[in-house]
């Protein structure tokens, strides 16, 4: 039965548009006294379905067939707010109008502002105008409702904003006084502000979600376009906003350097580790001949080789144990505690797709920084190493130490860049970090594609490399691996590396200088 009663009463508020045309068109043009003169002489229930109705648009084919989504307004409030209308929208409040109705998406008034905003770019500066002139029609407590009111998405309008890039109506909302501004001193020439973010700076686990939904959050997720404008420049560099995200990541430096140094601490255990682990498998060479222990041992030290005597650098056997309790534990809870984060960081993301996706329905062209989430899967892989790394040690053979000589050409690229990743904190070396941190990926795109060439022509490669001297390459000069490392040179500095920088991929025109350089680079090194 209620549900029929609530059908019914929703087919009765439907605005049809040919009948209540000039409703709209009074709405549309400002036009305050029609308005006036309409409410006044309609009786309660026509003057309440003229303020909280809803338009029916007819339905046009071309607008179905956009390739960007676009949402419907249908309030006549939210119209009004949408036009500008700001002399509309005083009359419809002065009248009891429903502010807080909300669209198909859980949108009020002011996210239907950021819409625009974000349909509308070139008109943002006025729209933000218009949400101000609408908070000053509107009462204080109201405009603190509609700011905490969530869409769908669990979205508040500031939170919106930020998701969508119209970061001049997210600086006019954060800017609300009594709400997010609390406060606002003028002393002699400078002017101090305070801003309530309790609610995304907080360690109380009933707000959690709203620290996930912080708007400095949204920064990592948002369109390169809105990050490299003009605004966004300043937003990101002389703002309230900017001071914000500086001081969140001066509160979390003590944690980082802590957490470097004891990376730090662990790393240099590890060295010292295998350090004495390799000088355990001389001396016990170096006191019996037997043949298991030179069969554990032949891969590292050569049967000829002179007597090892103790070193100072050895180690007593109870510290070595320590240092393998101490790894072992630390390994296995690093990686615990990554396979956990990481559980719990698919989780948040998969509820969380939409922050990709702009109002439009097209994919954000981000600049995401993932150096965090690297880091985190390489500390793992290091973690995993250095446990594969300890139960070779106890019990060494021949296969298993040739897959330690391997597995050690991995382990200095991943303590290097867990260095720099945690050395970008500090103030004096962070920028010069960050710029080593570019140059790397450049060099590695670098890699990706001398890798490829050689993949491809390494049979040619070969066979020119073992032909005789005078009918193909010199083998004293051009073997493979000469030949690749000459080749790896020569291609590096054929090849316009500064082409290469983030978020630029390799286009056929690139790719086939890169082809021509290697080509080139063949021939001379043969």
């Amino acid at each position: 039965m209620s549900n029929n009663e609530s059908s019914e009463n929703k087919h009765a508020n439907v605005l049809l548009l040919p009948q209540y045309e000039y409703w709209f068109n009074a709405i549309r043009n400002d036009n305050d006294k029609e308005i006036c003169s309409v409410l006044k002489t309609c009786d309660i229930d026509t003057k309440s379905k003229l303020l909280n109705g809803s338009f029916q648009f007819p339905e046009i084919s071309a607008v179905k067939r956009l390739p960007t989504k676009r949402p419907t307004l249908t309030h006549p409030f939210t119209l009004a707010a949408m036009y500008g209308s700001m002399r509309t929208c005083d009359v419809m409040v002065k009248n009891d109008v429903d502010i807080f109705l909300q669209e198909k998406e859980g949108f009020n008034v002011f996210h239907c502002l950021v819409c625009i905003a974000f349909y509308q770019p070139h008109n943002e500066e006025s729209i933000a105008q218009s949400y101000i002139r609408l908070c000053s029609i509107i009462r204080k407590e109201n405009v603190e409702t509609l700011l905490r009111m969530e869409d769908t998405t669990g979205l508040r309008p500031l939170e919106f904003a930020a998701h969508q890039g119209t970061l001049k109506m997210m600086m006019t909302i954060f800017e609300t006084s009594g709400i997010y501004k609390i406060r606002e001193d003028v002393i002699g020439v400078r002017r101090y502000r305070w801003y309530d973010i309790t609610e995304y700076e907080t360690e109380n686990m009933s707000l959690i979600r709203r620290f996930m939904n912080s708007p400095i959050h949204f920064v990592n997720v948002l369109d390169v376009r809105h990050i490299h404008s003009d605004f966004g420049r300043h937003v990101f560099s002389e703002s309230i906003i900017a001071d914000w995200i500086r001081k969140n990541v001066q509160c979390k430096r003590f944690i980082i350097i802590v957490y470097f140094v004891h990376r730090l601490l662990y790393s240099c255990v590890f060295f010292v580790y295998q350090l004495s682990s390799q000088i355990s498998f001389a001396n016990q060479y170096s006191n019996d001949n037997s043949s298991e222990l030179y069969y554990k041992t032949e891969i590292i030290y050569p049967k000829d080789s002179a007597k090892c005597v103790n070193s100072h650098t050895n180690v007593s056997h109870t510290t070595k144990r320590c240092m393998e309790a101490y790894l072992i534990l630390l390994s296995f809870t690093t990686v615990m505690n990554d396979i956990i984060q990481t559980y719990h960081a698919f989780r948040r993301l998969s509820s969380r797709l939409f922050i990709f996706t702009e109002l439009s329905g097209n994919s954000k062209k981000t600049n995401f920084d993932g150096s965090s989430s690297f880091q985190r899967m390489a500390n793992s892989l290091f973690a995993i190493m250095v446990l594969v790394e300890i139960s070779i040690y106890n019990n060494p053979t021949k296969g298993k130490i040739s897959f330690l000589v391997v597995m050690h050409l991995f382990q200095t690229p991943i303590i290097t860049t867990s260095i720099l990743h945690h050395m970008a904190i500090f103030h004096s070396i962070g920028h010069m970090i960050l710029h080593i941190r570019r140059m790397f990926f450049v060099l590695f795109s670098f890699i990706v594609v001398f890798s490829g060439f050689l993949f491809v022509f390494t049979r040619l490669f070969i066979m020119m490399s073992e032909m005789e001297s005078i009918g193909g390459c010199i083998s004293q000069f051009s073997s493979f691996a000469s030949g690749a490392y000459s080749s790896y040179f020569v291609f590096l500095i054929t090849f316009d590396l500064r082409s290469l920088s983030i978020g630029t991929h390799l286009d056929l025109k690139r790719s086939t200088s890169a082809l021509s350089s290697f080509l080139a680079s063949f021939c001379i090194t043969c």
